[in-house]
This record gives structure tokens, sequence and C-alpha cells, in this order.
């Protein structure tokens, strides 16, 4: 392996314990689509004592198909479980669900 391998495969690899995977489906076209956010930049930490959570993210989703916006609201305990989690235009869906 040559140098630019191994500085490829610094900005390439991502540990699955970095990552938390969403499931969801567009209500408008019925599209399923995967989501993954990284910890150390799509979910930023809650400094607010009077919100539940230690961290929280809202996205913005595209549907690939129709071009309609999902939104997602996710709110995670230290430990990155969600414990809370809003869809506008859409449903969440188990793993499962998506690989049917």
């Amino acid at each position: 392996m040559g140098l630019f391998d191994n500085i490829k495969n610094i900005f390439t690899t991502s540990s699955d314990s970095q990552i938390v995977k969403v499931f969801l489906k567009d209500s408008k076209c019925g599209n399923k689509m995967k989501v993954v956010l990284r910890k150390g930049y799509d979910i930023q930490r809650i400094y607010d004592d009077n919100v539940e959570g230690n961290y929280q993210v809202r996205k913005v989703i595209v549907c690939d198909k129709c071009y309609n916006n999902v939104v997602i609201d996710l709110k995670f305990d230290r430990n990155y479980n969600i414990i809370d989690k809003n869809i506008e235009d859409g449903q969440f869906i188990t793993e499962e669900e998506f690989d049917l």
C-alpha cells in the first residue's frame, strides 16, 4: 500500500461505531431511503438543560425519486440511542422493511 492509499483510507474509512443509520420512507412516492449520520459531524451536542437528551440532529432529506423534502428531527441520549424522533412528509421504517 502506498502513501496515497493510506491518505485515502483516512478520509474514506468510516467505523460503524461512528455512524447512526436511520431508515425512512417518503410519503409522496413511497421511496425507501437510508440516511447515514456521522456522530462527529451531523449530530450536535445539546447544551440547554431544559431540553431532553444529550445530542440532536435536524436534517432535510431530498428524495432521489420525486424530490420531496423529508425533514427528520432526532434526539439522542449520551450513548447515541434515539430517545425522541419526529418526521415530516415521511415515516420511519426498520432496516428489515428497507431491505424488502
